[in-house]
């Protein structure tokens, strides 16, 4: 937990801990992969690990950093995936394998309870407190969360819906998207002729598996663009497009210019 009354410009931050940023003043450009929001006083911005995000054009910005290991979810916070209102800590976005930013905006006096929370928080956190009174303080603090910005719990129930075979598809090719995937391979993986999986897979996730590969590898790369010093012809690589210019077509069809491109618009702003 860490909190800055007064954050400056930061850019290519990256993490291996779910972050939840809550900004309890002041305003900043947030920027992800995907673009940029402008965000005041009373927003919560939820950082999945390994996802790139910055702030730029900080004015008087406040903000407080909770940090939650993957083992503190694994453990300590474990029970809430069955709570309603809480796979926001838990979930992937629609696609399934992709890591999404996700920002909430409190309501109904909901800035002034979480400042009230976070106070008694960072002085249990700061003060040495055993880790059952700092866990407390956490599970207060979530609960604030999900009451003040109605976290929607639409995730949960979507993927206790889930066919068992796109759940183990997604699972493959997240964990195993630098291989040099095809339909025919992944459905001999899965047991199932190869037209029935596009079919579930359009169903359930709205993309066929190649599509929805090629987007992920696309989104996985601007993370390594813009949070690593690594070669664009290295990245591809890493994400499974060794062909440099497989690897151009497709990046280029999701964000519209180049690696490299990108990589200059995004993180330029930073050496201005």
């Amino acid at each position: 937990m860490n909190h800055i009354k007064n954050q400056e410009d930061h850019a290519a931050h990256t993490h291996n801990f779910l972050e939840i940023a809550f900004l309890l003043g002041g305003s900043t450009r947030h920027r992800t992969i995907r673009g940029e929001n402008l965000c005041r006083a009373g927003k919560v911005i939820v950082v999945p690990p390994g996802a790139w995000h910055a702030y730029s054009e900080c004015d008087q910005l406040e903000i407080v950093n909770c940090l939650l290991s993957p083992r503190m979810l694994a453990r300590e916070l474990a029970w809430l995936r069955n709570e309603p209102g809480f796979s926001f800590l838990f979930e992937t976005p629609e696609n399934g394998l992709a890591q999404e930013v996700r920002i909430f905006d409190l309501h109904g006096g909901g800035l002034e309870r979480v400042k009230e929370g976070l106070g008694r928080l960072e002085e249990a956190y700061v003060g040495g407190s055993s880790s059952v009174s700092v866990t407390g303080w956490v599970l207060l603090v979530l609960e604030i969360l999900r009451d003040s910005a109605k976290t929607p719990d639409e995730k949960g129930k979507e993927l206790a819906r889930r066919h068992p075979a796109v759940s183990r598809g997604l699972q493959l090719l997240a964990t195993r998207m630098g291989e040099d995937w095809s339909l025919d391979q992944l459905a001999e993986e899965l047991n199932l002729n190869p037209s029935y999986l596009v079919r579930l897979f359009q169903k359930e996730i709205g993309h066929s598996p190649m599509k929805l590969l090629a987007a992920v590898r696309a989104e996985e790369a601007a993370n390594l663009l813009l949070g690593t010093d690594a070669r664009v012809g290295e990245i591809g690589e890493r994400v499974g497009w060794s062909d440099p210019k497989r690897f151009a077509e497709n990046f280029r069809r999701h964000f519209g210019m180049k690696a490299s491109e990108y990589r200059k618009r995004m993180l330029g702003v930073f050496e201005e």
